[in-house]
């Protein structure tokens, strides 16, 4: 009985992370269908999701691209989270674009920061689209990793050692 009602749950969880997955496309949809945001040829890609992570892209037009965005969390009741959230301005020079124009983008009501750079699916991006912060950030980890294979297994062979670091 116990093992049946655990097997719902799950089940009822996985249900509902397909609906709101369904839910992301149709949002997907919806904005592509505008032309609205950023198109690779005849591909839209104005709107990437991974899981509930999602990236809007705009040359122009982002606060329409969001309100679109709020419309559809109104009404499939889905959160934005703007604590969560960011925006960036990525240029071709570099200039200072959300200063001198005083961009502000907002999310239910509440303004998504401005940052130079982010965390976003593992990974950091930036604003000059380099990834000199990304690397620095997976050296300092493997570094870590590395000294606590050191300190912890110091009387071992090197050979188990080397191991021991290959398979962090």
């Amino acid at each position: 009985m116990y093992e049946s009602k655990a097997l719902a749950k799950k089940s009822t969880a996985n249900q509902r992370k397909e609906h709101n997955f369904e839910k992301y496309i149709q949002c997907a949809t919806t904005l592509s269908l505008t032309k609205i945001g950023c198109w690779i040829g005849s591909v839209y890609v104005g709107l990437l999701a991974y899981a509930d992570d999602v990236t809007l892209l705009a040359p122009k037009a982002m606060r329409l691209q969001l309100q679109i965005c709020e419309d559809y969390a109104r009404e499939y009741r889905i959160v934005f989270n703007a604590t969560k959230s960011a925006t960036m301005f990525i240029a071709r020079r570099k200039v200072r674009i959300c200063d001198d124009l005083g961009l502000q983008f907002f999310i239910d009501g509440k303004l998504i920061p401005t940052v130079e750079d982010f965390p976003h699916l593992g990974h950091i991006v930036t604003t000059t689209l380099d990834e000199k912060s990304d690397i620095l950030a997976e050296r300092n980890s493997l570094c870590g990793k590395i000294n606590n294979v050191l300190c912890y297994f110091n009387k071992c062979d090197p050979f188990v050692k080397l191991k021991l670091v290959m398979l962090q």
